[in-house]
């Protein structure tokens, strides 16, 4: 049976021969399952890697235009888009896809098929993972605020290092120190 689904004979499937082979057998009504695409395409990781190359080039503008776009489409402020919606945000925003491209990032961000990508969850999907500095401030952020060493923040960690006296809400009265 193994051998039926490696196409190309490596002793390993990837994903495109997983994801033919699942096609095959029968998704239901599920528009996410569809071996219409055949084996050709690229994984959803090189596609949101080519998305996510794109905002690098733009810099700081990269993932803030992008933003930027979809909340000017967003007509209705639901924070979901339809698939021409989404289509035309992302090649607004100068993202050069594939028709193939954008249907697998878009059926990869429907995660519940309602023919719909919700904005906040393709941002955090298309941010990816932080670098090792990034990651290494959280950390020394975090452990910062942990004072008790426990591997959690409360409000007794958060008394010795926070000052409230300079919150507007407590400045204007509208807020304790509690």
């Amino acid at each position: 049976m193994f051998a039926k689904f490696d196409k190309n004979g490596n002793g390993r499937l990837d994903y495109e021969e997983f994801a033919l082979a699942a096609a095959h057998r029968g998704g239901g009504d599920n528009p996410n399952v569809s071996p219409a695409f055949g084996t050709e395409r690229e994984p959803p990781l090189a596609v949101l890697g080519k998305i996510r190359d794109t905002l690098k080039a733009r810099g700081t503008h990269g993932i803030r235009g992008l933003g930027r776009v979809f909340r000017r489409m967003d007509n209705n402020g639901d924070m979901k888009f339809n698939r021409s919606e989404f289509m035309w945000g992302l090649r607004e925003n100068g993202h050069k896809l594939t028709p193939s491209e954008f249907e697998r990032v878009f059926r990869y961000f429907d995660r519940n098929n309602d023919q719909c990508v919700h904005y906040n969850e393709f941002l955090r999907g298309i941010r990816g993972p932080m670098n090792e500095r990034r990651t290494g401030l959280v950390k020394l952020a975090f452990a910062k605020l942990d004072k008790s060493g426990n591997g959690t923040v409360g409000l007794e960690d958060l008394e010795g290092v926070y000052d409230v006296s300079f919150h507007p809400m407590f400045k204007s009265g509208a807020m304790t120190k509690d």
